[in-house]
């Protein structure tokens, strides 16, 4: 019995999955994208959690994405940008939003190799430079350890207390007289004092006030008391005397390069890009 010949033109299938590519792949690259994107997050707070002492819910959810548009935002925020085919882009970033405090983005920048590892100056020590009350490189340094420390329950000092502090050393005055803000808070003015590097050489008076909440009166003579001055800081006024709640260093502290956020990011793109995108490709040829 004689052979029969089968032919196959593939030409028109070719055609088809042309068009199956230029239609599905783009939607594909971007699923897988958007996939990375969350595993990448989950990398990277993964991280955090292992090498950070304490980590706040406001620092774990701080890291977003979206499509880049402005790659410029790249160096200017510490974000990563990546993508898997043209035009389709993402990028992760930390929310530089500091509406509600500091800013994830400035605060972590130095853990993760920004400003030479030169510790982020937060609101509360930007107020205190703007005041007066540090000069220079100094630097206020909290004492979560101290007996008059008010902490909260990861062991370090509440936000309140930071408060507290500036209305106590009236560094907070604008506020006060504001129509927003009235006395609001005003009634810790007083219970903290602030000692200057320099309290010595500034007024004899101011001095001897110092020294004097340092070793409050008891009938009974203190031997060299009235040569003593306390380090420099913020410190609480109590019945004892005087109570270091923060302390000020002579210049910026700097930070551990700890936190990679990028060769996070890459690892977690590089580990899982090839899995997704066929999970992804697979998911849409059996729609």
């Amino acid at each position: 019995m004689a052979a029969t010949a089968i032919t196959f033109n593939s030409t028109k299938f070719e055609k088809k999955l042309d068009v199956f590519a230029k239609k599905q792949l783009p939607f594909v690259a971007a699923r897988t994208l958007e996939k990375l994107a969350i595993e990448a997050r989950r990398h990277a707070i993964k991280n955090m959690y292992s090498r950070f002492t304490y980590v706040s819910d406001r620092t774990a959810k701080s890291i977003v994405s979206k499509p880049a548009i402005d790659f410029t935002f790249g160096e200017q925020r510490g974000s990563v940008i990546f993508n898997l085919k043209k035009n389709q882009v993402i990028e992760l970033f930390h929310r530089d939003d500091a509406s509600k405090g500091n800013a994830p983005a400035d605060y972590l920048r130095p853990i993760a190799g920004g400003n030479s590892g030169v510790v982020f100056r937060t609101r509360f020590q930007r107020r205190l430079q703007a005041k007066g009350f540090i000069v220079g490189g100094q630097y206020v340094m909290p004492v979560h350890g101290s007996p008059a420390a008010e902490l909260g329950p990861t062991g370090r000092i509440k936000a309140a207390q930071y408060t507290k502090a500036l209305w106590g050393i009236k560094a907070m005055e604008e506020i006060r007289s504001s129509s927003n803000y009235g006395k609001r808070g005003y009634k810790s003015l007083g219970t903290y004092k602030a000692v200057p590097t320099d309290v010595s050489s500034r007024s004899r008076k101011e001095a001897q006030r110092i020294r004097a909440l340092v070793n409050p009166p008891t009938g009974k003579r203190i031997p060299g008391w009235l040569n003593s001055l306390p380090s420099a800081g913020i410190y609480k006024v109590g019945s004892q005397g005087l109570t270091q709640v923060f302390k000020t260093l002579d210049r910026m502290p700097r930070v551990p390069y700890k936190y990679k956020f990028r060769q996070i990011v890459f690892n977690a793109v590089s580990k899982n890009a090839e899995r997704i995108f066929d999970n992804e490709l697979n998911r849409v040829l059996k729609e």
